[in-house]
């Protein structure tokens, strides 16, 4: 079975396209403001034509970010709390906390076996911290090898 992953955040989208458990089809883009739908839409095509493969031959496409109701034609929506815990999970199982610093938002969450024991986003005072780090990146360069490849 063939599905579809779509992460809009403020400042990016990524997609991936997963074939029985292996991603075999990769895209991102900026997510814009105005144009935001035009874009997500933008970095799915790239993402299925780097798998090869059609929209109609993918089963469910689940959505995820601020901008996962920009998405018309996602069969599900997750709350970014819940695609991190998972993800942080999939790829270290020991995990016991995960910390996101988006581009708008920075959300930390304790993880308790396979359940989230508790949460906290900070839209306040570190709102921006995401592109901040991103953009002093871009201005140092040793740091900047590291994390522009994120």
């Amino acid at each position: 079975m063939i599905t579809a992953g779509i992460d809009a955040g403020l400042g990016y989208t990524k997609a991936v396209i997963v074939k029985d458990g292996k991603i075999i089809g990769r895209g991102k883009g900026i997510t814009g403001g105005a144009k935001r739908a035009a874009n997500i839409q933008a970095v799915y095509e790239a993402a299925l034509k780097d798998a090869g493969v059609a929209a109609e031959d993918v089963a469910k496409v689940v959505a995820t970010g601020k901008g996962k109701y920009d998405i018309p034609f996602a069969n599900d929506r997750i709350t970014e709390v819940v695609t991190n815990a998972k993800a942080a999970k999939a790829l270290c199982p020991e995990a016991t906390t995960v910390v996101s610093v988006g581009a708008d938002e920075t959300l930390v969450a304790t993880l308790g076996g396979e359940k989230i024991s508790e949460f906290c986003l900070n839209q306040k005072c570190a709102a921006g911290l995401g592109l901040f780090l991103e953009y002093m990146a871009r201005r140092m360069p040793e740091l900047g090898r590291a994390f522009v490849q994120a």
